[in-house]
């Protein structure tokens, strides 16, 4: 009997949280020697441009990896060169993600090939697109994101089938983050007491969706009556000159640290104690996830999946988006609930560390896929 045939079609591998899922789902499938796969780009590593990226971790895993263009191109470009790689592969299964969905729903394959489209957010979803998707639902097999809020957003505004809806949990590798959990770190290395209270938040600069601008209204307001509290903020981007300033603007710029890009962040959030995701829009989001199994309490905008994991006033606070005040009220409550609900976080703790391992996301992608885990 033939191997099948797994072909993964992303636009690129620069790093984001699309692309680390997919690293590690490719690793976990080729790990069971099940199926043979290959891994699609529309563009080559560009190191001068995205100095970060998972190119040489997907060749490690030891599967294919293909690229239609070495530069960027116009999308009307795509299309052609992505069939011909279609039809010279025969595969069984493609599995697309982010932009590549677009192309790859109208792309010609082989008939016995399913297709399921990765769906993360539901951000650029303009009334032509939703209608082409309607349309064309035939052609899908399934539509896979990666929590139920998502999925159930994304069946709302397409009126996708019922069979054709599936969400699956993102994994996450847990090892890292319950080595340190309970742990407490050491917070002499940053110059902070065991009396301080550490808020964190680990998230890129490079756009303003993430709220970094409301984090830190809310965090000033808190900060001016709290001179114990610090504010961690992990992550880099074209954007950091704007925050500092803001921090420096409000008068807090000795309680507020930008830790920059942080390998280890588990150190971090041993430190920690509490977690901060102040996101204007999320589909479901690593960090929060990392954040739990550590064993903080969370605090997070009402957006994405957020809502599936934090349950309001039991392991963490969900607030409006965009709304400072309201993440100052709920910054404020954090001490008392650290005090007064340590059994629920643990509780939610234990739930994630078992539910959201790498070893379900495989298991769950085989059963997606129609396959045997194999050895």
């Amino acid at each position: 009997m033939n191997e099948p045939r797994l072909m993964f079609i992303i636009p690129n591998l620069f790093r984001g949280g699309a692309e680390y899922q997919l690293l590690e789902l490719v690793r976990g499938l080729k790990a069971h020697d099940a199926c043979r796969i290959k891994v699609l780009t529309f563009y080559s590593e560009r190191t001068d441009l995205y100095p970060l990226s998972y190119y040489s971790d997907i060749l490690e895993c030891g599967v294919e990896l293909g690229s239609l263009f070495d530069e960027v191109i116009s999308g009307k470009q795509v299309l052609k060169p992505l069939e011909a790689e279609i039809e010279a592969y025969q595969p069984d299964v493609i599995h697309s993600y982010l932009e590549a969905n677009w192309y790859c729903i109208f792309a010609k394959r082989p008939a016995h090939t399913k297709l399921f489209l990765g769906i993360r957010n539901i951000l650029d979803l303009s009334l032509p697109k939703r209608l082409m998707i309607f349309t064309m639902q035939h052609r899908v097999t399934a539509f896979v994101a990666n929590s139920r809020t998502v999925i159930n957003d994304f069946a709302r505004k397409t009126k996708i089938l019922p069979a054709k809806r599936k969400y699956i949990y993102n994994g996450v590798d847990f090892s890292r983050f319950t080595a340190v959990a309970g742990q407490g770190g050491d917070r002499t290395q940053l110059g902070l007491t065991p009396e301080d209270l550490i808020f964190i938040t680990v998230s890129n600069m490079h756009m303003h969706s993430k709220g970094h601008k409301y984090l830190i209204e809310a965090f000033a307001r808190y900060a001016g009556q709290n001179p114990q509290a610090h504010l961690l903020l992990c992550g880099d981007g074209e954007l950091r000159p704007e925050f500092e300033t803001q921090a420096r603007s409000a008068g807090i710029e000795e309680q507020v640290r930008f830790m920059g890009i942080v390998d280890e962040v588990e150190n971090l959030l041993a430190i920690a104690d509490c977690y901060v995701s102040s996101s204007l829009r999320e589909g479901f989001s690593n960090s929060i996830i990392e954040a739990m199994a550590v064993g903080l309490p969370v605090v997070a905008t009402r957006v994405g999946a957020a809502d599936e994991f934090i349950t309001n006033g039991e392991n963490g606070f969900l607030i409006p988006p965009a709304d400072s005040e309201a993440l100052s009220t709920a910054l404020n409550a954090v001490p008392e609930l650290i005090h007064d609900k340590q059994e629920q976080i643990q509780t939610k703790q234990q739930a994630i560390r078992a539910d959201l391992t790498v070893d379900k996301l495989i298991e769950r992608h085989f059963n997606l896929y129609g396959l045997s885990c194999g050895s």
